[in-house]
Formats: C-alpha cells, structure tokens, sequence
C-alpha cells in the first residue's frame, strides 16, 4: 500500500520548525482571553451577566463539537494541487481574522439591549465567538494533522508537538505581556487591553499563516481505500486512543476551572484585582521557559511518564494557593511562577501520543487517519473546556447573590481542589497506558516496509 514517507523532525533546523509551528501563536493568543478576560468583559461591560455569559461561550466551543470532526475527515480525503492540510489553513485564515476583530472590539451596548441571548449584545457575542471558533478549527486541526504526518520517531513528534505548545504559549504569554503592560503602566481597563490585543492578533495572524505554508512542504500523501463510517468508528474506539480522549477531556475541565475563576479568585481572594494580568503574564512565561525542558525528559524517560510528572507537580502545589496570605504580590508570584513550570506540557505531550496511535491504527487498518485523529482530539479538548466553562459561570452566578458582602469560601476551595482531583484522575489514568517507544518504533519500521 505506498506509505508516503514522513520527514525526520532532526533534519528540520529549529528556526524552520518554529516558523512551521507560527499558526499556533494567534491560536493560542486567544485562548487567555476566551477563557480569562472576554467573558467578564461581556458579563459585566455588555450587561450579559455571568450566566448567559457563559452559555454563549458553551454554545461556541459546542459548535466545535460538530464541525472539528468534518474538518478532520475531510482533510484526511482530499487531496488538490497544494496539498491536504494546506487549503484548509489558508481558508480558516479570513474567518479567523474576522472573528477575532468583532470578538476583542464589542460596540457599546444599550443597557435595554443588553437583556438575553436574542438581544443585540448577545447574538454580537455568539456570532463573533462562533466565527472565531470556525477559523481556529480550519487552521489548528488540519496543522495538527499534518504535525503528526511530519516525523517518522517516538522523539521527534515530542520534539514537533513541543514545538508547537512552545509557540502556543508565546502567543499565550504575548497576550499576558500586553494585558500586563497596559494594566501597570497605562492603567487601562480590560476593555482596552482587550482592543489592542484583538488588532495585534489580526495583524499578526497573516504573518504567521503565511511563514507556515512557506516554510514546508507537506509529506509525500498516503493513498488511503474509501473509508465508511465503521472505519472511522473503529479508529475513534481504538483503545489507546480512547484512554488518551479521557485524559484529554478531563484535563481540559480542570483547566478551564482554573483560567475561568482565576479573575475571580485573584480579585475576590487574594485582593489583588489589579495584578491579575501581571500574575498570570509570570504563570505563562515559566510554562514557556519549561516547555523544552519536559520535552527533554520525555527523551530520558518516555511521554506517558513525563506527562505524568507534569500534572503531579500540578496536583501538588495547586492547593497550596489556600495558605497565601491576602494582599502579598511577592509570594502569590512566586507561587504563581511554579505552578507555571507544568503549564502546556500535558498538552503537547498528549498531542505527541495521539501521533502514536494514529501509526498504531493504520498498521491494523491500513488507513491513515491523522485528521480524523486530531480533530476528534480537538473535539474533547474543547468540550472538557465548555463543560469547564458550564459549570464556572453558573457556580459564580450563584454564588455572587449569596455573598454579596464578602467572599464565598467556596470559590477558593473550588479552584484550589477540584483541577488537581481531575488531574489526579488523569495520571491514573494515564498509568494504563502502554504504548512504549520501543512498540511504537517498531511500528514505523514495519509500515515504512509496507
């Protein structure tokens, strides 16, 4: 059956493979804001209120549930003249862009307007959250794809995929720099941090895109029989995809739990309202700085069990935000600073195994299905996110009337307990997982001979 030979990743240089990885910057820039900063913003600003709020921003991540998938299969089965994944990054591109301008530059709403989902504030949030939704699906499933498609070695997807999170977090932290920076030094409020965030995303954008689709040529396709609707559901029920889809989903709970309250919690807890950009600016540049480092650890020891380090060091220290005192900058940073030290490297390492498994099913199946793969993959990530997201706002609705006068001791328990139990949840679940390096080297051997 011709198995198009994928690239060895050692061969890529690390400038080429970051301008590669470039789509991920304006991906992963707008996930701090959609997670953090934009849905106070409407809540408070646009007068949605905390609930609905948070059923729109449902209603967009559900609306990935259904087209992540197609994107996927489709990218998978059709091949044009500038490749399989290509096309689909370019198309994502515009849309991206206009989203992400109406989302980061609501107008000023009437207070009479802004009443329910079928009011003026909020079909201007669903329909600019879901565009943005669409874009980064175009762009993300069909790159992640293509990621996995790129190496030919247990290392060099982590070394890939890590390069991919690096870039991610970039865009993550570049958010945080220019939220902190207006926060300290102009005193701006999230509306404006927000606006300029928003045009530097939609300037950036383009850039990026087109420095991917530069930088490399697509891996030589392979010639895939028709596939029907069992194939796909048989790749969906592979059991090692199934254990790391569980994983996935519950992790993306937890942290959707822990962007979502962190606003809340730094304003209503530790009493350091105006430092919540800067906090999390120092949270996200240590992720950046360890990234590598986790990627190297997986090298010395395998995937699964540096996974499972990074998400015990967070179970570990998580907690520990329940002994700081309020009003002290200097320790919550310094708190803040290492519990970043794991931040994204579940993600990529994850993402790194998925690649696995996709060469596990094709040695039993004889298809190749890496958008399939990652889009479903795509698809729990971002319902463990709106499940996140439900529960968050909702919670913080009710609890506001409550506590009106002060500070539900629930919030701090919630967010200080509950992320670590899930993450607890997924290195057990992770400890069944035995794909190891030497299985799937053998793999690749076996379908390179094919």
């Amino acid at each position: 059956m011709g198995c198009g030979k994928a690239s060895s990743s050692r061969g890529i240089g690390w400038l080429r493979l970051a301008a590669f990885a470039s789509p991920w910057y304006p991906l992963g820039a707008i996930m701090l804001p959609f997670a953090v900063f934009l849905p106070p913003l409407y809540a408070e600003q646009a007068g949605l209120g905390l609930a609905l709020t948070g059923q729109i921003f449902l209603m967009a991540r559900l609306f990935d549930l259904v087209i992540d998938p197609f994107i996927g299969a489709a990218s998978d089965r059709w091949q044009t003249l500038f490749g399989k994944r290509k096309p689909w990054i370019f198309a994502g591109l515009p849309i991206f862009c206009v989203g992400v301008y109406l989302l980061f530059n609501p107008p000023v709403f009437a207070p009479r307007e802004a009443a329910g989902l079928f009011s003026h504030a909020g079909l201007y949030l669903l329909t600019a959250a879901v565009l943005t939704a669409f874009g980064s699906s175009l762009m993300l499933v069909p790159h992640a794809a293509w990621s996995s498609e790129l190496a030919d070695g247990y290392d060099q997807r982590s070394r890939i995929m890590g390069t991919n999170e690096w870039v991610n977090l970039v865009g993550v932290l570049g958010v945080a720099v220019i939220a902190a920076g207006l926060e300290r030094v102009l005193h701006a409020g999230q509306a404006e941090q927000m606006r300029l965030v928003g045009f530097s995303l939609v300037m950036v954008a383009p850039l990026c895109v087109a420095a991917c689709l530069l930088a490399m040529p697509e891996p030589k396709a392979h010639r895939n029989r028709p596939a029907g609707g069992w194939d796909f559901a048989s790749a969906l029920l592979n059991p090692f995809y199934a254990r790391l889809a569980a994983i996935k989903f519950t992790n993306s709970i937890a942290e959707s739990i822990t962007q979502g309250l962190w606003v809340f919690v730094c304003a209503s807890y530790l009493g350091l309202a105006h430092y919540a950009s800067t906090l999390l600016a120092i949270h996200i540049a240590m992720g950046f700085l360890a990234i590598p480092l986790w990627t190297m650890a997986s090298y010395r020891l395998s995937k699964r069990a540096s996974c499972m380090g990074a998400l015990g060091w967070r179970v570990v220290l998580t907690p520990l935000i329940l002994l700081l005192p309020v009003g002290d900058f200097p320790l919550t940073a310094l708190f803040m600073a290492l519990v970043g030290l794991s931040l994204g490297a579940e993600s990529s390492l994850l993402r790194a195994m998925v690649a696995d498994v996709i060469d596990h099913h094709q040695l039993r199946s004889g298809l190749k299905l890496a958008g399939l793969f990652q889009g479903s993959f795509n698809v729990i990530s971002n319902f463990g996110k709106a499940l996140g997201v439900g529960l968050i706002y909702p919670l913080l609705a009710w609890l506001e009337p409550a506590h009106a006068g002060g500070v539900s001791p629930l919030l701090p328990l919630f967010y200080a307990l509950v992320p670590p139990l899930l993450n607890g949840v997924c290195i057990l679940l992770l400890a069944g997982f035995r794909l190891s390096r030497s299985e799937v080297e053998d793999i690749r051997q076996r379908l390179t001979s094919i």
